[in-house]
């Protein structure tokens, strides 16, 4: 039995591959070894009922996962996965590997990650080439969901957001100073935490202010993460994640705009990457 995941800092999706060829697909918590060990990465797999329920019966599992560009860090998220599946092979890949399956095929292409966080490769046809986006959202994540988040709420408190925004955004959270500061610096998950604010784009994303928010975080994400990548041929830009297929329009004006054509833009990577799988088996 082979076990595919697409996991995420929030969420992680599972395909489970039968030796018959029949497939189901899980969802359980995300992790990142960016902020996790490998003790409680095996914990919080542990915590999932439908995981726990398989964890004797993998033979075999390939991870492509956020965090884990660097043996380091991949070393870390397959140790935790090792813990729980403890009668498995382990692969432990990036997961703008499974982007780049996911969306590219065995075609050449550039893939990209709009999700919690942000990234972006040249895909050869068969693996994911280095880039130098992918800092972490403290750095970068240029254009995700924890960039605008964190744009929001700094506006939010400096008296910058627009005053009908400003009362609907107090109406829906109510935030002080001190549990910004608290739940940033304080507490983990801050990332996590930073991007649950993004559904409130979508709630206001006829707003002119909103708008121009989207198109600067995502202007920043081609300006930064996309243009500078070096590739032989002009070559279509494909996305997943949460934040690229929730605001394609927006998306695909800003990249229109700038010379950037938007091709294929996926939610999650996981159909791909089962349709990849299958073909290999």
């Amino acid at each position: 039995m082979l076990l595919i995941a697409d996991g995420g800092s929030t969420k992680a999706d599972w395909a489970v591959l039968e030796d018959n060829g029949q497939v189901r697909l899980l969802s359980s918590e995300g992790f990142n070894p960016n902020q996790h060990d490998a003790q409680q990465i095996a914990l919080k797999l542990a915590g999932d009922p439908a995981l726990m329920a398989l964890a004797e019966q993998v033979s075999s599992v390939r991870y492509f996962g956020s965090g884990c560009s660097s043996p380091e860090l991949k070393a870390i998220a397959g140790a935790g996965l090792r813990a729980f599946f403890k009668h498995a092979s382990i692969e432990v890949d990036h997961d703008v590997q499974a982007a780049a399956l996911a969306v590219c095929g065995n075609t050449p292409g550039i893939a990209c990650i709009l999700g919690t966080g942000s990234n972006a490769c040249y895909f050869d046809g068969r693996h994911a080439q280095p880039a130098r986006s992918g800092l972490g959202y403290i750095l970068g994540d240029e254009g995700s969901g924890t960039w605008f988040g964190k744009r929001l709420v700094t506006r939010y408190l400096y008296g910058l957001m627009p005053d009908d925004l400003s009362r609907e955004f107090d109406k829906h959270y109510a935030l002080t100073r001190d549990e910004v500061i608290r739940r940033v610096y304080r507490e983990s998950g801050a990332n996590n935490w930073l991007a649950s604010f993004a559904p409130f784009l979508s709630m206001h994303r006829e707003h002119p202010w909103i708008l121009e928010t989207l198109d600067a975080g995502f202007a920043e994400f081609f300006e930064l993460c996309v243009r500078p990548i070096q590739v032989p041929t002009p070559l279509p830009v494909h996305f997943v994640g949460s934040i690229a297929h929730a605001f394609q329009p927006e998306l695909i004006r800003t990249g229109t705009r700038l010379g950037q054509p938007v091709g294929t833009i996926l939610q999650k990577p996981i159909e791909g990457l089962v349709r990849h799988f299958r073909q290999l088996h």
